[in-house]
């Protein structure tokens, strides 16, 4: 190989690495200047054990992992694909199988590990030992949409798309920065199901829902014109953390059927709450009424 200084890169004729349960090996020129044509494989041996990160309870294995990057053009306008796969993951409380994320940039720039491109990351099943969670994954998960990265290290995207079997998200004008910042609006339709079985009978066959979320950079965390419907139920409000754990919302809900709950029961319940203090003490002020509520 070459090492070219004056610009900040190398020319690879062959990389090869190999340990008992991974190899890896490269070829070609990648530089902050100038043309690059680099590319990369990293792959499983043969009957390789999982791969495992953390201890306790925070211990996650990693099996059948695989990536591969292509990278060409002009180092200030570079093409860059990448690839990684795994066969499973899995943790204490999860496990994940059939795993496949692709990022595609068109215009990276090298020198200042900037560019916009998309992302098309795909989860055939997942598991999870909460119910309501587990649910909510059913039939896998997919994650795809444009983005862009910053030279200061931030993130954004105009709009990202999560879909499950029984749930579809829309991420619209998501922005992350470096300090931990984060503002995204939400919106989308999430089969009942997937609270409970006896939910579509109260709530009706799905519930749509949008917010508008952030984190600040010292950690507050607001929701913001949060509304959710369905057929028997509306819900809305606004929550507020402070880094500190100061809580803050006032919440309005009304459920016009609560026969599905028990069917001697016609009419619905109109409820609002208003939550303060701390978050692992708060304090409820809460309104329950009738609408023409019989028995």
């Amino acid at each position: 190989g070459l090492i070219e200084p004056d610009r900040n890169g190398a020319v690879i004729d062959i990389f090869t690495f190999s340990s008992s349960q991974l190899s890896a090996q490269a070829r070609g020129r990648v530089a902050r200047e100038g043309d690059v044509d680099l590319t990369a494989s990293v792959l499983p041996q043969a009957d390789a054990a999982a791969l495992e990160f953390g201890e306790g309870a925070s211990l996650v294995s990693l099996s059948g992992p695989k990536a591969s990057v292509r990278v060409s053009g002009n180092a200030r306008q570079a093409a860059v694909h990448l690839e990684i796969t795994a066969d499973s993951v899995a943790g204490s409380d999860f496990d994940a199988d059939g795993l496949t994320a692709v990022a595609d940039f068109d215009q990276f720039s090298l020198d200042t590990r900037s560019g916009t491109g998309s992302v098309d990351v795909k989860i055939a099943a997942v598991g999870s030992s909460n119910d309501v969670a587990a649910r909510a994954v059913a039939g896998g998960v997919a994650l795809a949409g444009k983005i862009a990265l910053g030279e200061d290290g931030s993130i954004s995207s105009d709009r990202l798309q999560v879909r499950t079997g029984v749930a579809a998200v829309a991420i619209d004008d998501f922005a992350f920065d470096a300090a931990g910042g984060l503002a995204a609006n939400l919106s989308g339709t999430i089969r009942n199901a997937v609270l409970s079985a006896q939910a579509p009978d109260f709530l009706g066959p799905d519930t749509t829902f949008e917010a508008k979320v952030s984190r600040d950079d010292s950690g507050a965390v607001a929701v913001n014109g949060f509304q959710a419907s369905s057929e028997f139920a509306k819900a809305s409000g606004d929550i507020a953390l402070t880094s500190d754990g100061e809580i803050s919302a006032a919440i309005k809900a009304s459920v016009s059927k609560v026969a599905g709950a028990d069917t001697a029961i016609s009419g619905g319940l109109n409820l609002a709450a208003n939550v303060s203090g701390k978050s692992s003490a708060p304090a409820f002020d809460v309104t329950l009424t009738g609408n023409e509520l019989m028995v």
